[in-house]
């Protein structure tokens, strides 16, 4: 179960919603279809509500191959023990029944405090991959994965802020200078045009004076 929450970042409600069929283990990437949600009834009772809490719930999430391992192993271990599953769910009761995910998030609080992980609910697993998805696929894709309607609120709740330098030299590398170690020649009449001598100050002459005077319009 929990492999499943920290590969998908799916709410407890959707995870407990899951149905075998919703599977697609043979596709390329295999994918999970998120279609539906577990929600608790003014009798108490948990039952499965045929959408999720949004229309964005909606969605196809790819799952990576741990845990097509872990859901192979699952479904032998159903077909085996011969248990009633009549709703087809991955996750059921043991008696084939929905999962209250109310009930399952007070047992799970009870096991972190005593394994001194008291701060680890089910929302740090969907933070935790929203978190991870994010920093290498872009807030966009954390907000999809997470179902998601708006990116701002997976920024907000579900993205941790990086407080640690971030290896950006890679661009910042572009803005080395140019090496200004080259040998500087010196310059001399060799180094001019043609190989030819260039005249000194002596030689050069100052164009004739006009012999004739200005005239009055060209002094305007």
């Amino acid at each position: 179960m929990m492999d499943f929450f920290i590969a998908t970042g799916v709410r407890p409600g959707e995870l407990f919603a899951v149905r075998w069929d919703d599977l697609d283990l043979t596709a390329t990437p295999p994918t999970v279809f998120i279609n539906a949600t577990v929600i608790r009834k003014r009798t108490g009772s948990a039952r499965i509500q045929g959408h999720p809490k949004s229309q964005h719930g909606v969605r196809h999430l790819a799952i990576p191959a741990f845990l097509v391992e872990q859901l192979l192993l699952r479904r032998n271990r159903q077909k085996q023990s011969g248990v009633s599953n009549p709703l087809d769910l991955i996750f059921p009761s043991s008696t084939g029944t929905t999962v209250d995910p109310n009930n399952v998030g007070k047992l799970w609080r009870k096991v972190a405090d005593r394994a001194g992980y008291e701060w680890v609910t089910f929302k740090t697993f969907r933070k935790a991959t929203s978190t991870r998805i994010a920093r290498t696929l872009g807030p966009e894709a954390a907000a999809y994965q997470a179902g998601h309607s708006k990116i701002s609120m997976t920024q907000k709740h579900y993205i941790e802020e990086i407080h640690e330098a971030l290896d950006s030299t890679s661009v910042t590398d572009a803005f080395k200078p140019e090496d200004e170690t080259q040998p500087v020649h010196e310059t001399g009449q060799e180094d001019q045009p043609g190989g030819t001598e260039m005249p000194s100050s002596e030689e050069v002459s100052e164009p004739p004076e006009d012999p004739q005077e200005p005239t009055q319009e060209d002094e305007r």
